[in-house]
């Protein structure tokens, strides 16, 4: 078993009911930076940045008492620190060895993992934007067109006093329909556009468009100019606004929602209350 465990690939921990780290395997070491010496001995908290090192305590206690199996058993995704004081994304899987206060952890690194989501989301963002751009310059660009020449030709023949005037004023109308369409799907591709202030004129438009389609109040605030020039970052925090006022148009049946965006230093804050 020993051996097993020193020449796994994944961390295996083992604390004891007061959280104080009894086991660290080698795969250990290497992902946290610390020695066995350095860390057995030492509350697992350690290896927490906060708010998991602050929760810590509160899952074994809260399972000792009534075994509430909050994390028990079941895989989750943790933010691990480092010695050097870096964090990385990590997959737990906790178990309990025999009932006796005993806790074993497996932990494996998915630093690559994310960092291949993250590269793949860049690229769909990229590919949104390709394609919003290429419809909008080129199919919006015939469109705007043709329209201007329906326009033309429904103004002569009113003047002319044809009946096909009518059937023009149809057509006119049916291209602005078809244009409006055009421009909510390139929206919809690209939400937020790489311009200054881009991501604040999203959520300008989000906030007007819930209001005429859920039929409620609904206000953006934002007191300081927030400028993001990651577009893919900038498209993320959208679209986590864009669910979170669709949940609570579902769920809250709300009379007004409001959405902040604030920013301070190097962080953003998006709030749909």
């Amino acid at each position: 078993l020993k051996s097993i465990v020193n020449n796994a690939v994944d961390a295996i921990i083992t604390i004891d009911e007061r959280g104080t780290i009894e086991t660290f395997n080698p795969a250990a070491e290497r992902m946290f930076g610390y020695t066995i010496v350095e860390a057995v001995g030492q509350n697992v908290r350690l290896l927490m940045p906060p708010p998991y090192r602050d929760e810590h305590d509160g899952y074994i206690a809260r399972y000792l008492r009534p075994r509430e199996a909050r994390i028990i058993g079941i895989g989750r995704e943790v933010v691990g620190l480092r010695k050097d004081g870096t964090t990385f994304p990590l997959e737990l899987a906790v178990g309990e060895i025999d009932h006796r206060g005993r806790f074993t952890g497996t932990l494996r690194d998915i630093s690559d993992r994310r960092k291949l989501e993250w590269h793949l989301t860049e690229s769909q963002v990229e590919e949104h934007h390709h394609m919003a751009q290429e419809l909008h310059d080129e199919m919006g660009g015939h469109i705007t067109g043709i329209g201007m020449l329906a326009q033309t030709l429904q103004t002569r023949l009113k003047e002319a006093g044809s009946p096909l005037a009518v059937k023009a004023e149809d057509r006119v109308k049916s291209i602005d329909v078809a244009h409006k369409r055009l421009r909510s799907v390139v929206r919809g591709l690209m939400p937020v556009e790489a311009v200054p202030g881009g991501l604040m004129a999203a959520f300008q438009h989000l906030a007007k468009q819930a209001e005429t389609v859920h039929d409620i109040s609904c206000q953006f605030q934002c007191d300081t100019p927030v400028h993001l020039a990651d577009m893919t970052a900038a498209t993320h925090l959208f679209r986590i606004a864009q669910e979170a006022l669709n949940n609570a148009v579902r769920h809250g049946k709300p009379r007004h929602v409001a959405i902040s965006l604030t920013q301070t230093e190097e962080r953003l804050e998006v709030a749909v209350a």
